[in-house]
């Protein structure tokens, strides 16, 4: 059995300011990734090395963390921003076809965004989510 990083380590905090666990956690492969590009090779072409390219390489350059903590929080935030394109539907009583969705170029700064309020209390971050997305 994988283990799976029980609660994201927040990403504004320093690594000064974590706990010895944490900054292991943050600096170092201590979770099984999800996957792996094995080759690294620009002149080989690769749609999911330019994925990776996009989503994780220069996140996990500039915040110092690892692979499987940035995929883990992609999968929260992409459970967020499902749960506020329902909602979206439901007030406004839309077609899924007429909700305004995030760009791929845009998840990573979305991905950043949502890291800083994510370590704020949960039930003010939905609502400033929220209306963040309406805003857009």
């Amino acid at each position: 059995m994988q283990c799976k990083p029980k609660r994201h380590i927040s990403l504004n905090i320093l690594v000064n300011q974590l706990t010895q666990t944490e900054a292991i956690r943050r600096c170092s492969n201590s979770f099984t990734p999800a996957f792996d590009i094995v080759n690294h090779n620009p002149m080989i072409p690769s749609f999911l090395r330019e994925k990776y390219q996009l989503f994780y390489s220069d996140l996990i350059e500039r915040l110092k963390v690892d692979m499987t903590i940035l995929d883990y929080n992609y999968t929260r935030l992409t459970k967020y921003i499902t749960m506020v394109i329902e909602e979206q539907i439901r007030v406004f009583v839309l077609r899924r076809n007429e909700v305004q969705l995030i760009g791929e170029l845009e998840y990573p700064l979305a991905l950043e965004f949502f890291l800083q309020f994510d370590g704020m209390c949960h039930p003010s971050f939905r609502v400033m989510m929220f209306q963040f997305l309406f805003v857009l």
